[in-house]
């Protein structure tokens, strides 16, 4: 005896995708932590209110930072590497971001100078080892090597299980 292929009733499955996708959407709109707020807050008084500072309205991390010529009160060291530098900005200021633990939550992907004499170094959010989709950080540096601008799309992650399921 032969079964009927079922038909999928698509009001049902429409349903389902919009409730998916609200139940997304609202927890990405969730208060930023108290880490993220310090961290901005850090941020503004590193840059004697110099920077302009962008936030994604989904996630409430900076998204866009934006430095004035010498807006850093604390200077990164010189003579270090463009990907130096931005850690060690970062390890200062990470929070902003929704990162815990630069170190081992970004990995750099691609490191350049473009034809004017500005480095950028661009990086992928990975969450113990494995890639956060769509979430990256990039640096950019004037000519002098002075941190001019961070843009990201990062996201921050409490604690999530990676143990693959059967």
């Amino acid at each position: 005896m032969s079964q009927k292929p079922r038909k999928i009733n698509t009001v049902k499955s429409a349903n389902l995708a919009v409730l998916v996708t609200a139940i997304m959407t609202s927890s990405l709109q969730a208060e930023p932590s108290q880490a993220v707020m310090d961290g901005m807050t850090r941020l503004q008084n590193a840059t004697t209110g110099q920077a302009a500072i962008s936030l994604d309205p989904a996630t409430e991390l900076a998204s866009f930072v934006r430095f004035s010529p010498g807006g850093l009160r604390r200077a990164v060291t010189r003579g270090a590497t463009a990907d130096e530098k931005t850690r060690e900005f970062l390890s200062e200021h990470e929070s902003a971001f929704g990162l815990r633990e630069h170190a081992s939550e970004l990995i750099t992907t691609r490191q350049g100078t473009d034809a004017y004499g500005r480095k950028q170094v661009r990086y992928r959010q990975v969450y113990e080892g494995i890639p956060v989709f769509g979430a990256e950080l990039s640096s950019h540096f004037d000519r002098n090597g002075e941190l001019r601008a961070l843009s990201a799309s990062t996201i921050e992650i409490g604690s999530l299980d990676t143990t693959p399921l059967r």
